[in-house]
């Protein structure tokens, strides 16, 4: 039997982040029909993959992958 994975908690904590987004995806939509894109930060301990739920930061994201 599988064991779950664990996950961590969802978090509304704004936090500051030093790095560049970086490979911005388009928006996504997954099977269950949720909206979602990804990115890579590059920060100076090195990159992360990352997954955003919320599409309407897309813009934003887009914005700062850009701006560098």
């Amino acid at each position: 039997m599988a064991t779950p994975t664990k996950r961590a908690k969802y978090s509304t904590t704004e936090v500051s982040i030093d790095g560049y987004f970086q490979n911005v995806s388009p928006i996504k939509t997954s099977r269950n029909g949720a909206q979602f894109f990804n990115a890579t930060l590059q920060s100076q301990t090195g990159y992360e993959q990352m997954v955003s739920w919320k599409s309407d930061a897309h813009r934003a994201f887009k914005d700062m992958e850009k701006a560098r």
